[in-house]
């Protein structure tokens, strides 16, 4: 996936105005900070093949990850916005340090499992997850 094609997406419409952006692509992995949606986009390549990008700030995380499954032909991409709130008991957070000294929180938002009568059974399960700032 390229940019033009992330640009086009409806969802990504929902991405964070202002925040950090993770890219993965075929040569390098990139994370860096952004004040705008179009800065963001200027400071990437057009022809730059992101195999994963993650655009998040403190409240809500937008990620598209590049698919060859027939299922998301349409687009070439399986895309999520994740917003829950943290500091909830059903949320799980890690910091995960990078290699320039910088920190990802990354938080893990745990359900839990049903029997077949719709009973919780007792198995958790991290359903969803968001990346976010680590300040200092």
């Amino acid at each position: 996936m390229n940019k033009k094609t992330i640009q086009n997406s409806e969802l990504f419409k929902e991405a964070p105005d202002s925040g950090h952006y993770l890219i993965y692509t075929g040569n390098k992995v990139e994370f860096k900070s952004y004040s705008s949606i179009a800065g963001f986009f200027s400071s990437i390549d057009d022809e730059c093949d992101i195999l994963e990008i993650h655009l998040f700030n403190q409240e809500k995380e937008y990620r598209a990850i590049a698919s060859e499954s027939a299922v998301y032909n349409k687009h070439q991409f399986v895309e999520h916005v994740a917003k829950f709130p943290d500091g909830k008991e059903d949320v799980y957070s890690e910091t995960c340090y990078l290699e320039n000294g910088g920190k990802i929180t990354v938080l893990n938002h745990i359900g839990y499992g049903k029997d077949s009568d719709g009973n919780e059974n007792g198995m958790i399960f991290v359903d969803d997850y968001r990346l976010k700032n680590t300040e200092g």
